[in-house]
Parts: C-alpha cells; structure tokens; sequence
C-alpha cells in the first residue's frame, strides 16, 4: 500500500498545480487522478485520527473521552489479575522453572563466549 502511495505521489508531483480544466490529455488527468487520491486519503486519515485530537471537544466528547481512558486502565487492571493467577497454576509454574533454568543456561553461554572473545 505504502509503495502504490509513493507512486501516486510521484505521479501527483509531476502534476503540479493543475485544475481539470487545464488537464487535457490522458497523462495530465491521470497524474490530477492521482493526486487527487493523495489528498482523499490524506483527508480520511484526519477524519478517522479526528476522535482522539484535543482541538475537536465539547463537554460531551470529554465525558467519553474520560470513559475511554477509564476503560482502558479496567482493562490493564483486569489483564493484570488474570495474569497474576495463571501464574499461579501449578502448570504454569512448572513453565516458569523452565523458563528460568534455560536463562541460566543463556547466562552461562554468555559468560563462556565472554571469556572465549577475552582470550583472543
């Protein structure tokens, strides 16, 4: 998507300033094509970002605003306990003892590899 964009851009530079009316043949109503694509899509990225810009508020839109944010932060507090409870399951403890033994064998490799590059 991002390649076609930077194509389209070109062909839009190379329009330059041209109304429909000046554009005549094929390559300038194209080039005009394209660089009326840009500025479309240029236009729909404001308006999806538009919800979350602090310059378009009323009392209304903070309220919700305020909601968003307190949504999110149940959602991190909740995500935090079932975390924090999975751990505790006796299968998940055995992968955490995993998981700590094979770092202690990442450290040991490292300190191996250290000593190795010292000694050269």
């Amino acid at each position: 998507m991002r390649l076609i964009l930077a194509c389209v851009a070109c062909v839009g530079l190379w329009a330059g300033a041209q109304t429909p009316t000046e554009a005549t043949d094929l390559n300038d109503l194209m080039a005009l094509r394209s660089k009326t694509i840009i500025e479309a899509y240029q236009l729909q990225i404001e308006i999806r970002q538009a919800w979350n810009d602090p310059k378009y508020t009323s009392p209304e839109i903070e309220l919700l605003r305020r909601k968003i944010e307190d949504l999110q932060a149940a959602i991190l507090h909740t995500q935090a306990t079932i975390q924090a409870k999975v751990e505790k399951m006796p299968e998940v403890q055995a992968k955490i003892k995993q998981a700590q033994e094979v770092d202690k064998q990442v450290e040991a490799l490292t300190q191996q590899i250290e000593r190795k590059q010292g000694a050269k």
